[in-house]
């Protein structure tokens, strides 16, 4: 209801620009640093569904030692699950250098002109992007069945157009976990802040987008 809803706070960044916690190029050079890494860990096997809890647990070694750290799901203080950065030695909560990215916003994109009734009933998932695009960040229900038939429709043969693992409990990015972070409340304070990056698509290499949502 509306009088439990969170309001999103954002502030002026380092450049002068709103929403803008770090340079665009630099979140680019860390997802791409990550993507690569994961490529030669995972290429051409992720689409195996059982080989998916080992591959995730591989993603996250392979995360922490790029990073410095790892990030999951887990059960939120607040209700419900939230996201949590992690060391593994012994599972404490890792300190995460301001800039950092810890995470994607995964789903399916929405222009403005295009019908989103239906998927936003009951979805807490979808978020409003300055531009006016919505992303659909909803692992179940239709929202689930949407975004993979979207991806079917634009593979080309066996190479996939996005990454769909993050539907699982396993996702082979781990980044894709974005829909999960918690908003900032009247209660509790934000301890991550989110930034859109806008980038065309020939920037990325193909290794990167196989693990993009």
């Amino acid at each position: 209801m509306l009088h439990t809803r969170s309001v999103r706070r954002v502030g002026e960044g380092e450049s002068g620009q709103c929403d803008e916690v770090v340079s665009r190029d630099e979140v680019l050079v860390q997802l791409m640093t990550l993507t690569s890494a994961l490529h030669h860990l995972c290429h051409h096997h992720y689409h195996q569904s059982s080989l998916l809890p080992s591959l995730h647990q591989q993603a996250l070694d392979v995360m922490e030692r790029v990073c410095g750290f790892r990030v999951y799901r887990t059960p939120s203080p607040l209700g419900g699950l939230g996201v949590v950065a992690a060391v593994s030695g012994d599972g404490s909560v890792a300190a995460v250098k301001r800039g950092q990215l810890v995470g994607l916003y995964p789903g399916t994109l929405y222009l403005p002109h295009q019908p989103i009734f239906f998927q936003s009933i009951n979805n807490s998932f979808i978020f409003r992007c300055a531009d006016g695009i919505l992303i659909d960040g909803n692992d179940k229900r239709i929202s689930k069945f949407l975004y993979k038939s979207c991806c079917g429709r634009d593979r080309i043969g066996m190479m996939p157009s996005a990454d769909d693992t993050w539907l699982t409990d396993h996702p082979i990015n781990p980044l894709n976990v974005g829909q999960y972070v918690n908003n900032q409340s009247s209660a509790v304070g934000g301890k991550l802040g989110g930034e859109e990056a806008v980038t065309q698509p020939v920037v990325l290499q193909p290794t990167t987008r196989d693990f993009l949502a």
